[in-house]
């Protein structure tokens, strides 16, 4: 089951990102990705459900447990940490090597909560220099007091590893569909994560084809912070990127106080886009934002869209602005 190498470049040459999905709550996010991902992306999947593993496409596949055949019921976040502390030496080959780690996972299960977090220390004493993101989702607030506050506890534990944490929370994307049934729900939040996982590779990797530049989004995504995530979109003929932007900035997903954001980074993409729409465009939504807030916009021409245009936004917290958890270790 487990698919080791010989050495780091067996596993790390030529590439420069990893995308590593943790438990089965992504999986399907991870399937997609790989059947269109970058040449220079590996994909990992790791999981305590043997069959499930098996049926997973990805570059490398590796089971944590204790039962190869039957694999492991419902476990703890606890049993979860233990099980990637006893597979890490196994784990090692998997994980060395790469420039960027996004860990992608759903929190308030065990195998998120526990796995992921053990998982990013033991990436983070690798790989000292690679920049580590996490990308996990809460529970819809249906699923209990103990999922959700099990999720929230893994969260606070990934931002205090991971370089920075972009979260999705389940409940949001409620208000973009009309009641819809728990599977279309589900695969909706699919989309949403797709696509942001997608976004993210892309400016790691290539900052120059949405003109941005290599430092600028090295720093985004940096002190241990907590990201989330905007997507909207415009078919004014006249003002398609002032709405884009708005509507991205209106959305359900960015539940908080956007008065509280450090830093701001749009990624727009629509037909003739110039710098002078876009500083007209941020001069009309910068109200939104306190006086301290870094606006950063990456752009890119893409002449299908015609009049329409795309914005995604990602806002970067204090995690002490969304959650009521304690905050002490967190730098600018």
């Amino acid at each position: 089951m487990n698919e080791k190498g010989d050495s780091t470049e067996k596993h790390g040459r030529g590439k420069r990102l990893l995308v590593i999905g943790i438990g089965e709550g992504t999986s399907e996010v991870l399937k997609r990705y790989y059947t269109f991902k970058d040449r220079n992306v590996n994909t990992l999947a790791i999981g305590t459900d043997p069959s499930h593993l098996l049926q997973m496409l990805a570059d490398k596949r590796f089971y944590i447990g204790n039962n190869p055949v039957k694999g492991l019921p419902s476990i703890s976040p606890k049993k979860g940490e233990l099980l990637v502390l006893k597979s890490r030496e196994s784990l090692r080959p998997l994980l060395k090597g790469y420039r960027f780690i996004i860990i992608l996972t759903g929190l308030g299960g065990g195998t998120g909560t526990g796995a992921a977090p053990e998982l990013a220390k033991i990436l983070k004493r690798l790989n000292p220099r690679s920049k580590i993101v996490g990308l996990v989702t809460l529970p819809f607030e249906q699923e209990g007091i103990v999922r959700n506050e099990n999720a929230i506890m893994g969260l606070d534990k990934m931002r205090r590893v991971c370089n920075s944490t972009v979260v999705i929370q389940n409940s949001s994307i409620l208000k973009l569909l009309n009641r819809p049934r728990l599977n279309e729900a589900f695969e909706f939040l699919d989309d949403i994560l797709l696509l942001t996982l997608d976004r993210i590779v892309n400016i790691l990797l290539y900052p120059n084809s949405y003109h941005l530049k290599c430092k600028d989004v090295s720093r985004f995504f940096s002190g241990r912070s907590i990201t989330m995530v905007g997507i909207g979109s415009s078919n004014n003929l006249s003002e398609n990127i002032y709405f884009a932007l708005l509507d991205s900035l209106n959305s359900p997903l960015l539940y908080c106080d956007k008065q509280n954001a450090i830093k701001a980074l749009f990624l727009l993409e629509g037909k003739d886009i110039s710098v002078r729409k876009i500083k007209e465009a941020i001069s009309r939504i910068g109200f939104r934002f306190n006086g301290r807030t870094r606006i950063m916009i990456g752009y890119r021409n893409d002449e299908e869209l015609e009049a329409s245009a795309k914005s995604m936004v990602f806002l970067k917290f204090k995690l002490a602005y969304i959650y009521k958890v304690e905050d002490k270790s967190y730098s600018r």
